[in-house]
């Protein structure tokens, strides 16, 4: 009897594709680079048939669309391959894959006072400022990003001295790669501050009488001195001086 049986190499299974995605979140701080970050966490493979052993390999690398500051930025890998004992068995629908996982912030910059903030003394705290007082740091390359330029400050008090601290509020940041900064601090302070003496100027005014005794020495009074450029109704005077010294004894 012939057999109820035949065979033949006439069999083709083809690979199961599998379909790779992009999950989660891949961020940094701005680097002035599209290079992303990535996790296990980020790659997700869907259709793999029961606990059948195959996965993506590894990627750490991939590509945002572009540099700057953002979220929801797509993130592009590239040269995906799959790995385990049952990989053989499928293949990847796509070996580059794109999703909406990408966010990037702002990286921080620190801004200081340098050089000098000098003045001469006018009774109050406020401060001048050149932009060569102001320092920038953590710029990357050549971006274009500078602080708004500030010309007030405040000294912490309105007496004259050096190394005073000066206080400058408000920085902003300015240019066209500001959006991919932000500053560490918007107040900073510095021992740039230097008050110089004010100078008045000393007179004599009325007159200055006696009789003839054969010297040149002059008596005075406080009435005999003038002095003018004192600030307001600030304290300040002659020290007394009851004698002066006539040109002749005549």
């Amino acid at each position: 009897m012939a057999s109820t049986t035949v065979t033949g190499a006439i069999g083709t299974i083809t690979a199961k594709a599998l379909t790779a995605s992009l999950t989660g979140t891949a961020s940094k701080i701005y680097d002035g680079t599209t290079t992303a970050t990535l996790t296990a966490g980020n790659l997700d493979l869907a259709g793999v048939l029961g606990t059948e052993a195959v996965s993506l390999t590894p990627v750490t690398a991939g590509t945002y669309d572009t540099k700057t500051v953002g979220t929801g930025k797509v993130v592009t890998v590239t040269g995906l391959t799959l790995t385990g004992t049952d990989a053989a068995n499928y293949t990847l629908a796509s070996t580059t894959i794109t999703g909406t996982i990408g966010t990037i912030t702002a990286k921080a910059l620190t801004a200081s006072l340098t050089g000098t903030a000098s003045k001469v003394y006018d009774g109050t705290g406020g401060a001048t400022l050149a932009a060569g007082n102001y320092s920038l740091a953590g710029v990357i390359g050549t971006d274009n990003v500078t602080l708004t330029p500030l010309t007030a400050g405040t000294y912490d008090t309105k007496t004259v001295g050096t190394g005073k601290t000066v206080t400058v509020t408000g920085l902003t940041l300015t240019g066209t790669d500001a959006a991919n900064y932000t500053l560490a601090s918007s107040t900073i302070t510095g021992t740039i501050g230097t008050i110089t003496a004010k100078a008045l100027i000393a007179s004599l005014t009325g007159t200055a009488s006696k009789i003839y005794d054969g010297t040149t020495t002059a008596t005075l009074t406080t009435g005999n001195f003038g002095l003018t450029g004192v600030l307001g109704t600030e304290a300040v005077s002659l020290t007394p001086v009851t004698a002066g010294t006539y040109d002749t004894k005549t």
